[in-house]
């Protein structure tokens, strides 16, 4: 019998310098003519009066005077022999020093111009199909991005995003509380809670209160509505001032109280605070939030970006992988040091030694690498078996410091895409599989747990499955793209239809009703029904799903 785990145990923590110049002195030659000239005047004066030579002091001065008076005749009477040739050998030297104009050319100017930039080396396209966004689930902090005209605190069923769509998004991500999205005109927007900066962009509003009283007192079969921030709801371009001109975007990416832009020339672009189980715990060694973007130092050659909760991945061209954010439950693959855990865990640092990378995924509280080779890393938080190394899985407090490779995930085919809730994860093969793995007692992987193989379980102490510790294949499903929030998912099929299932108390699995899914389950409402879909999103307690724009499949056909 498979180890027993009780249900509390499984809970992991909350995360919310220059040397002295020498003075120049006269020139040399200026000195050996001077001393040539008072030489031979002493050797005449020594000459004339030999026997005089006890008394050298008295000597002494006559050749001072005639050596002041040669040197008066010099310059008050420029006659004579040796007066011209000096005389014409200074003339030599001044005309030798005014003569050449060449050096002063090459002389630098003062400021010089800068030198051009290098030449940006594009490594990355940002994607150029725009898309009919499709929202559903919680709203009460205007996280799907309706805009301030739509004031319903929950969306039950899809309904149609025309902002995002007519704003001409090519692509989205979705954060606990917040989105972010890259249009077809190189424009990031944002939209939701902006408490910790997420946004990257000002959203103070003067605007009114709820009346609470009023809001009791009303029918409660009617439709909830709120006050919303206009400039929350309202889906809005970033603050640039920070932005280097003419960057161009590719991909952006939402994590819980933070936001990441990645540029076509492996850039990182980021705003907003990192938390942990003490609450904002920064975005940066020096800065607890960062109200608008800034350029993430120590990234460069970047080709992808994913984001967890309060950590981020990072895919460069050589194919290593770099993580940054928080690291309480090892999901960034290194031990952090007490006292230095904002230097360990803030900078970006590479992922063990490893090359060799093609994608990456993150959960919550853990991450994937898939390899070239085809094997599958996990690690961070296995308290339910999410990385997918059934070791220690089903403790409170389990975890895998090193990216480990994925046992059941070995002879599989191919797997093209990983993506990643608080407790589950699944990955899509190449044959269209939907593989998932982690927590069963939250309906988050799709399967009716009765028809799963013990051997593949762990359960608790009243004998109900608890944990799905190897990867399984959802039956009857040809999945395209798949996405998990935090305790639910989303999948397209290969055919355009939208599945969900997991966790569904506002709606986000976009099912009516507030029962939990407990199997993948067909999105199926009026709005949707002809619809062919071809992406999925999945955030806190929201969802999204979209179609390739109407106006494109027109132009196309």
């Amino acid at each position: 019998m498979p180890p027993k785990r009780t249900a509390k145990s499984a809970e992991p923590k909350a995360a919310t310098t220059a040397k002295a110049t020498k003075p120049r002195g006269r020139p040399a030659a200026a000195e050996k003519k001077t001393t040539t000239i008072a030489t031979t005047k002493k050797s005449i004066a020594t000459t004339k009066k030999p026997a005089e030579s006890k008394k050298p002091l008295q000597e002494a001065k006559p050749n001072t005077s005639a050596k002041r008076k040669a040197e008066a005749d010099l310059e008050e009477k420029p006659q004579g022999k040796r007066q011209k040739q000096v005389e014409t050998k200074a003339v030599k030297k001044e005309r030798v020093i005014k003569k050449p104009t060449t050096p002063r050319a090459k002389t630098p100017k003062p400021a010089p111009a800068p030198k051009p930039p290098k030449k940006k080396v594009v490594i990355n396209t940002a994607p150029t199909t725009r898309l009919d966004v499709f929202a559903f689930g919680s709203n009460s902090n205007a996280e799907l991005g309706m805009g301030d005209t739509f004031k319903k605190a929950d969306c039950p069923r899809p309904k149609f995003n025309s902002v995002l769509s007519d704003a001409g998004a090519v692509q989205i991500s979705t954060g606990g509380m917040h989105g972010i999205a890259l249009t077809h005109d190189n424009k990031v927007l944002t939209w939701g809670v902006n408490d910790q900066g997420a946004l990257g962009r000002d959203t103070n509003w003067e605007g009114g209160l709820v009346d609470m009283e009023k809001a009791d007192e009303s029918d409660s079969d009617e439709e909830e509505e709120i006050e919303v921030n206009p400039k929350e709801a309202t889906p809005s371009v970033i603050d640039l001032s920070g932005v280097e001109k003419g960057t161009v975007f590719t991909q952006v990416v939402a994590a819980d109280s933070a936001s990441f832009a990645l540029t076509d020339d492996g850039f990182v672009y980021g705003w907003g605070t990192f938390r942990n189980s003490n609450g904002v715990w920064g975005f940066s060694p020096e800065v607890m939030v960062q109200n608008t973007p800034t350029l993430i130092p120590g990234l460069k050659n970047v080709t992808k970006i994913v984001a967890g909760s309060n950590h981020v991945l990072a895919l460069l061209t050589d194919g290593t992988v770099y993580s940054w954010g928080s690291g309480e439950q090892d999901q960034l693959a290194r031990r952090l040091v007490e006292r230095r855990a904002k230097e360990q865990g803030l900078i970006p640092q590479k992922v063990g030694s490893k090359r060799g990378f093609v994608d990456i995924a993150a959960g919550a509280d853990h991450s994937f690498a898939l390899h070239k080779d085809g094997s599958v890393y996990g690690w961070g938080l296995n308290n339910y078996g999410q990385t997918g190394i059934a070791s220690k899985a089903g403790e409170s407090e389990a975890g895998v410091l090193k990216p480990t490779v994925i046992p059941s995930l070995k002879g599989q085919n191919k797997i093209t895409q990983i993506s990643a809730g608080n407790f589950n994860t699944l990955a899509i093969t190449d044959k269209n599989e939907c593989l998932v793995w982690g927590r069963i007692d939250n309906y988050a992987t799709g399967i009716d747990a009765s028809t799963l193989p013990k051997e593949d379980v762990i359960f608790d102490d009243r004998d109900r499955p608890r944990i799905l510790t190897n990867a399984t294949r959802i039956p009857n499903l040809e999945v395209a793209y798949a996405t998990y929030g935090t305790e639910h998912a989303i999948a397209v099929t290969t055919d355009g239809k939208a599945y969900s299932w997991g966790f569904n108390s506002s709606n986000q699995t976009g099912q009516p009703g507030d029962d939990d899914i407990k199997v993948a389950t067909l999105i199926n409402s009026k709005a949707v029904q002809e619809k062919k879909f071809v992406w999925a999103g999945a955030g806190g307690q929201y969802g999204m799903i979209a179609t390739v724009k109407e106006e494109v499949k027109k132009a196309d056909a």
